[in-house]
């Protein structure tokens, strides 16, 4: 037999209120450092903005401290990153430090694996969208460090094409 409309069901209604992600203090912390790095221009973007902070916090509250402060650290030193990143951006690259062998650091900690990384950030859309190349590049005494391109659109192809090398001058 149907019920009526408006008619009360078992699964009609909550009895308590969905749980909150508890985050911990070091989250919360990284988190609103993070948010001090891209502060909206506008003065009534204020609430909604502290409300994306507490919304990252909760969705980045699983991953442990340390990777989650070296996953911001990569982050910012991204070129072009001008805005607050999403979570999943956060959690793929802290997910990418548990991928990484124990030979993939030097003596300084720093990770020997930039080519792919560059991989990594040349197929995410952000970098496909704007046309940008990233790509490691080594010094005359052997430091190497990343770069970025702005890649030529190629209409015929539709698609995006390294640039033509321009000629040297004489």
């Amino acid at each position: 037999m149907a019920k009526e409309l408006g008619e009360e069901t078992p699964y009609s209604r909550h009895t308590t209120p969905p749980a909150r992600k508890s985050v911990p203090s070091a989250v919360k912390r990284l988190i609103l450092e993070l948010g001090l790095r891209f502060r909206p221009l506008a003065p009534g973007e204020q609430e909604p903005y502290q409300q994306r902070l507490a919304l990252l916090a909760q969705d980045c509250s699983d991953i442990p401290p340390d990777k989650l402060e070296k996953a911001i650290e990569r982050y910012v030193r991204i070129p072009g990153n001008n805005f607050l990143p999403r979570a999943a951006q956060l959690i793929e690259i802290a997910q990418s430090f548990g991928r990484q062998s124990s030979g993939s650091v030097n003596e300084h900690g720093q990770p020997q694996d930039w080519d792919g990384y560059c991989k990594w950030l040349n197929s995410r859309n952000f970098s496909q969208a704007l046309g940008w190349h990233y790509y490691m590049k080594e010094d005359e005494e052997g430091r190497r460090g990343m770069e970025k391109i702005q890649l030529d659109w190629d209409p015929e192809e539709q698609r995006w094409v390294m640039p033509k090398p321009k000629p040297k001058a004489a």
